[in-house]
């Protein structure tokens, strides 16, 4: 009998330990690691959802767009299956979050034996180089559009007394242009060089600066320019010569600018001035304009011709060609628009109708 009981015993015991060895072990813990693939420059990094675990693997993955489809910036969604290996299941007492590395969690379902996650990404590229630089106007560099670009970031370069060309001044732009005019004012060449860039901190975060690419060419001054260097920015522009800030009218490389000395020589700065009783409007840049302009939503036309009168507001009946058409632009301040501005789709004081596009019927 007490043989018996012995033999019963090693039995449970045996048994036991064959329970123990087919036991499950737990996963208390997940992660996902949205792999990129640097492609070259102006192509979309490629993605693989990975994990590195010896207990769970990616059994199912599947994309909200096709790759083809895909754009810097826009969310697209993978849905994953995540699968345990034999001998192991989910402890779904402790996962209770998924860890995804590059992308985000957008929802998930936890079971023992599987999980299903929505992780959502953003597609990113490094942005190509500037390509075809060249000066298209006497100061006007220019290149060719970098797809996905909304900034490029320049550095304007002087060259020294060595015939070195240094780092002046670091300033971005939104369109694939710089004008150099406001720079070659103190007799040194100037050129530059370009990036592609992200725009903002946001847009960083899937846009990847490209290589700086060297101009390649430069320019001087005029002998109009008033030799010096501009100072400050905005309403605060200045000039400053070898004696001090410049004062009235001054022509720099072309372009005319006026600092005002009613302002303490700063210049006139997107606003009208009224000089020799003439109207004068400046842009951004402190540039006297000619031609159209586009001020508070009314049309001017600003005389383009060097006749002692240029940059000034004119007035009456005007024709940009020479059979036509003709525009009326306001004469004095008595009259339903302001001094200068165009006529459109109403009658002249002198009796013809204007359209639209403020041309004569």
């Amino acid at each position: 009998m007490k043989n018996i009981k012995v033999f019963i015993i090693t039995m449970l015991v045996a048994m036991m330990f064959c329970i123990t060895s087919f036991a499950e072990s737990k996963i208390t813990s997940v992660s996902v690691s949205m792999y990129e693939t640097k492609t070259e420059a102006g192509t979309i990094y490629e993605v693989e959802p990975k994990t590195n675990s010896s207990s769970y693997e990616i059994t199912d993955s599947t994309l909200s767009k096709d790759y083809g489809d895909w754009k810097p910036g826009t969310k697209m969604t993978y849905d994953l299956t995540i699968e345990p290996k034999d001998g192991y299941k989910f402890d779904t007492s402790k996962i209770k979050n998924i860890s995804i590395s590059n992308g985000e969690v957008a929802d998930k379902t936890i079971k023992s034996s599987k999980i299903t996650v929505k992780v959502n990404y953003i597609p990113k590229v490094t942005l190509e180089d500037p390509t075809n630089i060249y000066f298209k106007e006497e100061y006007l560099g220019v290149w060719d559009k970098v797809d996905y670009c909304k900034m490029y970031e320049i550095q304007i370069l002087k060259e020294d007394d060595n015939g070195d060309y240094k780092n002046y001044k670091t300033v971005k732009v939104t369109k694939p242009e710089i004008d150099l005019s406001s720079y070659a004012t103190d007799g040194n060449n100037v050129s530059f060089k370009v990036r592609a860039i992200a725009k903002d901190s946001d847009q960083s975060n899937y846009l990847k600066s490209s290589n700086w690419v060297n101009a390649n060419n430069s320019v001087s001054s005029e002998e109009n320019t008033s030799y010096g260097n501009f100072s400050g920015s905005g309403e605060n522009l200045t000039f400053k010569d070898s004696e001090g800030k410049v004062s009235g009218w001054q022509q720099i490389n072309g372009n005319w600018y006026y600092f005002d000395p009613n302002n303490s020589n700063k210049a006139a700065i997107t606003k009208w001035m009224q000089s020799d009783n003439h109207w004068f409007y400046f842009n951004d840049y402190g540039i006297m304009q000619t031609g159209w302009v586009q001020v508070n939503g009314y049309w001017y036309y600003l005389n383009p011709v060097s006749d002692g009168t240029r940059g000034a507001v004119l007035t009456g009946w005007i024709s940009v060609g020479p059979s036509g058409p003709w525009y009326y632009l306001q004469t004095g301040i008595d009259g339903p628009l302001p001094e200068g501005a165009m006529y459109t789709e109403r009658s002249t004081p002198d009796g013809y109708y204007v359209d639209a596009n403020g041309e004569r019927r």
